[in-house]
């Protein structure tokens, strides 16, 4: 399973979309990747080490 995440900026480059894998490591980034859906990011930054963590 992948996430894509639309429209962040990465290490200076704004307006990337990226591809984040189940490992949780960017497999795509380029712009305007194709695919449906995704998480709009609206021209934020993107953080490294930033998470979502889940309870069990």
């Amino acid at each position: 399973m992948s996430v894509l995440i639309r429209d962040v900026e990465v290490e200076g480059r704004a307006g990337v979309d990226l591809r984040v894998g189940a490992d949780g490591r960017i497999s795509e980034m380029r712009h305007r990747l194709e695919g449906e859906g995704g998480v709009h990011g609206w021209g934020g930054a993107l953080l490294p080490g930033l998470q979502t963590t889940t309870s069990t």
